[in-house]
């Protein structure tokens, strides 16, 4: 409850679906809480929501972070926006018992996170944004039974670096409705260190989209990758080290969109990607050592876009794509090609011009 506590009201939405909501900026006679902003249910009085985003930097937080409970233990979100000099969170975190989301944004100085991690048994959201100091996520996150999002990405140059791995205990989630998995950001040092995936990613089952964007030290995805039947996305760009995907991709019966943009070691697909009979759109941009496509290929009959732009050392497409290609019979709408022999420009018939 929040009645003992010295509130500021900052805000009162009475139209959207959290009308019920009062955001407040706590000024409390607690010096490590002020300036905290906190959400607070009208009906209830509950705290369900705090944030340390609009926190002075004189007020920020030094080395640790206070307990929450038992005085917040009802909170709902918790995002520690900028709280960039905390070297690790308090326990107390994985003590509250309705969390859904937890949200670490530029906590640049943040080394780990909680071994009871996963004792968070309503947790939905986990968001690690520019952390750059984590190396490794806690065993106990596959205690997480409730999480559908998993994302770690970043916009500066310090982002993601030093995550090297994940655990095995990711895959211990696999009945349950993790459904995204990103690693990404705007910068080339986003996740570079991250070096292997474990074997139990396989696990997964409920994984729709799976995004690992610039993990340039990644140079290869666990063969248990086929059996992740509702992937429809699979984003690859910039991981420069992989050199080929497993063959069991081919049981990715989901899959619709495939992106290797910039996979510049990639040097050919496996023979099961004609396996992948949902699939539309295939990005293969400058994959710089990619020599050949395989004939199955042109067992993808929903391939709508194919982007072979700056592929350098291919020369040809399979004969076995000829029937794809035609535009009248509804089927590879945009055909993307550049720096190409003629033998290669020849062999496709499609509408629009080579660059």
């Amino acid at each position: 409850m929040a009645s003992n506590l010295n509130l500021l009201l900052v805000s009162r939405n009475e139209e959207s679906s959290h009308s019920n909501w009062v955001l407040l900026s706590e000024e409390n006679h607690e010096d490590q809480m002020k300036g905290v902003s906190v959400a607070i249910d009208s009906k209830t009085g509950d705290v369900i929501e705090l944030s340390t985003q609009d926190v002075e930097d004189r007020l920020r937080w030094r080395t640790s972070m206070p307990c929450l409970v038992p005085k917040y233990s009802t909170l709902q979100r918790v995002d520690l926006d900028r709280s960039r000099y905390i070297r690790k969170l308090d326990e107390s975190v994985t003590a509250l018992p309705h969390l859904k989301r937890l949200k670490l944004t530029r906590c640049s100085a943040l080394e780990q996170l909680p071994s009871s991690l996963g004792n968070l048994c309503n947790l939905q959201e986990l968001i690690l944004t520019n952390t750059m100091k984590i190396k490794s996520l806690p065993k106990s996150i596959g205690g997480l039974k409730s999480l559908k999002r998993l994302v770690f990405n970043g916009s500066s140059g310090e982002a993601n670096k030093s995550l090297q791995s994940l655990p095995e205990g990711l895959g211990e989630l696999r009945s349950l409705s993790l459904k995204r998995l990103v690693f990404n950001g705007s910068s080339g040092e986003a996740n570079k260190s991250l070096q292997s995936l474990p074997e139990g990613l396989g696990e997964l089952r409920s994984l729709q989209e799976l995004v690992l964007d610039k993990c340039k030290a990644l140079k290869e995805l666990p063969s248990s990758l086929g059996q992740l039947k509702m992937l429809t996305r699979l984003s690859l760009q910039e991981c420069k080290s992989i050199q080929g995907l497993p063959d069991s991709i081919g049981g990715c019966h989901s899959l619709v969109e495939l992106d290797l943009t910039k996979c510049v070691a990639l040097a050919s697909l496996p023979v099961s990607i004609g396996d992948l009979r949902m699939l539309e759109d295939l990005v293969l941009t400058k994959c710089l050592s990619l020599e050949a496509l395989p004939e199955t290929l042109g067992r993808c009959e929903k391939l709508a876009f194919l982007s072979l732009t700056k592929c350098t050392k291919l020369t040809r497409l399979p004969h076995s794509m000829e029937r794809l290609l035609p535009i009248c019979e509804g089927y590879i709408h945009s055909l993307i090609l550049d720096h190409h022999t003629d033998d290669l420009k020849t062999s496709c018939s499609f509408e629009g011009s080579i660059p």
